[in-house]
Parts: structure tokens; C-alpha cells; sequence
């Protein structure tokens, strides 16, 4: 089974496919099972392209050990101005809200958990980017998100 991750505008999707070469294509996307009717057309279509991955340092991995797939992208590291414009904390990945611990009003600190995201069966503790104050919390626990969700807004 090959994986691949796909980017459809702002949303990510683990896309898994069993074997391309059957019809239908059974498909996993975020963990749910398709099946899909590929028509190929033109002369194009019946030849295989492998795309290769090239590192640009060739000393530097191209996948990460163990798993096959090409490391994820570095995280942008944000100036202290740039954090304290953050207005909310959105989902970082799709899943489900476990538990909040934030009501409206709470003055809260830099890195103190916001919530508890679950996704992939592993627990995530969100935490906060900046200091403030807690103008709206947009989720309840058993709430699903999608990537790019508000979870929390500050004043």
C-alpha cells in the first residue's frame, strides 16, 4: 500500500492507495475506505511515471527512517510581535475534541494547554501560542475538526 499526502487548497488528506492497477482503486483518505473508477485517457495514460524524490543536500534523508514517507516540512518560527497578533488557535490536524481546559474569560499564559485534540488514536494537548484573555471557544468535547478549524479566539 503507497501513501501519499495530498493538498486540496487549504486541506491536507492522508490518501492511501492499495493497488493502482486494479479496477476499482480501493483508497484509504483519512482513514475511511473508498472506492474509486479511474478512465484513463489518452496515450499518456498507459505509460507509468515513478516520480523521484531529490534531496536538495544528497547527504540529508529523504524519507524518515522506518517509515518510507519524505519528512514533514519545518515549522515557521514566529517572532514574539507575530505571536501576540495571533487572534485564535485553529486545528493543527483533523479529529475530535477530547476535553477544554479553558472557559470564556480565562486569562490564560503562553503554553498552557487550550485542549486535547485526538487524532490517529494519539492524544494531542494544544497549547496556547501567546498570553491573553479567552473571547470565544468554537468547539465542545466530541466536537470533530478539520484541519485549519478556530478552536479558540483571545480578545
Amino acid at each position: 500500500m503507497r501513501s501519499f499526502r495530498v493538498n486540496v487548497g487549504d486541506a491536507t488528506y492522508l490518501v492511501e492507495v492499495e493497488d493502482a492497477k486494479r479496477s476499482p482503486i480501493k483508497v484509504k483518505v483519512n482513514g475511511k475506505d473508498f472506492e474509486v473508477d479511474v478512465e484513463w485517457q489518452g496515450a499518456a495514460a498507459e505509460a507509468t511515471v515513478t516520480p523521484e524524490l531529490v534531496p536538495a543536500d544528497p547527504s540529508q534523508h529523504t524519507t524518515v527512517p522506518g517509515t518510507g514517507r519524505p519528512p514533514l516540512p519545518p515549522r515557521p518560527h514566529l517572532s514574539e510581535e507575530e505571536r501576540q497578533s495571533v487572534q485564535s488557535v485553529d486545528a493543527p490536524m483533523p479529529g475530535t475534541i477530547l476535553s477544554l481546559s479553558v472557559k470564556v474569560g480565562d486569562e490564560i499564559e503562553r503554553g498552557d494547554e487550550i485542549c486535547v485534540l485526538e487524532a490517529m488514536k494519539m492524544q494531542n494537548s494544544i497549547k496556547a501560542p501567546r498570553s491573553g484573555k479567552i473571547a470565544e471557544i468554537a468547539v465542545i468535547p466530541g466536537s470533530r475538526v478539520s484541519y485549519g478549524d478556530p478552536l479558540v479566539r483571545f480578545s
